[in-house]
């Protein structure tokens, strides 16, 4: 079980790692494809400027990962659909301070590095977070063994 969580955790690491430095470098090449940067796609696009639209769930998937929170938790949900029953979104909205708080965050993550790690994708939300809106400020002392059976 241990080395299913730390794979999937690699995984999705490894994923962020490459969509967040991968973007830039394929902004040139994507629009001239015919995919489109998030911004002339999506509404109110400010930190994520140049992602390639069809990039955009997965990184946010990642971010909620990284967190341990759904879409609802800085995005509005909107009225369900009469027909299908299922929520609406109205991603544009910034209603919620959380996902200001969120914008500011993905401009640290994107400033460190940048200017500290040459680019390369090494500091994360996960990093930080853990799976929680509440960064880990210690490590658990002693360091807690996962894999070790109980």
């Amino acid at each position: 079980m241990c080395n299913f969580k730390t794979t999937n955790r690699l995984f999705v690491v490894l994923l962020l790692i490459f969509l967040v430095i991968g973007w830039k470098s394929k902004t040139a090449q994507t629009q001239s494809t015919a995919e489109k940067p998030v911004e002339q796609v999506r509404k109110n696009i400010q930190v994520l400027k140049g992602l390639p639209d069809s990039q955009l769930f997965l990184l946010m998937n990642f971010v909620s990962d990284s967190l341990g929170v759904t879409c609802d938790h800085c995005h509005v949900k909107g009225e369900k659909n009469p027909q299908t029953g299922e929520d609406t979104w109205v991603w544009e909205r910034d209603d919620k301070k959380e996902k200001a708080v969120g914008r500011e965050m993905m401009r640290m993550v994107l400033e460190l590095n940048r200017t500290r790690f040459n680019r390369e994708g090494v500091v994360t939300c996960y990093t930080c977070h853990r799976g929680s809106t509440r960064p880990e400020r210690m490590a658990l002392l002693p360091p807690h063994d996962f894999c070790r059976s109980a």
